[in-house]
């Protein structure tokens, strides 16, 4: 039996996993719950162009996001924000 290479076979798999999960599926999560779920929280228009994650050094970053006035105007706007 070759456990060495079952036991990196897994881990392999394990940090591709980790890294789409991360790159891919967490950053449509935040983009899609926030603009949710912000809009009925803060009764205003709120835009979300781009979410970031890396999930190896976990900065979160947020592009384009504006919260707006009731006019239409917005109230808050942010070309980017790291977290």
């Amino acid at each position: 039996m070759n456990r060495p290479g079952k036991v990196g076979l897994i881990v392999a798999g394990l940090l591709i996993f980790y890294t789409l999960i991360g790159f891919l599926l967490v950053p449509f999560t935040i983009k899609k719950v926030a603009l949710s779920k912000l809009p009925t929280v803060l009764n205003r228009d709120v835009s979300i162009e781009q979410v970031d994650l890396n999930p190896y050094t976990l900065q979160l970053t947020v592009h384009g996001f504006e919260i707006g006035k009731k006019e239409g105007k917005e109230i808050c706007s942010l070309l980017r924000l790291l977290t």
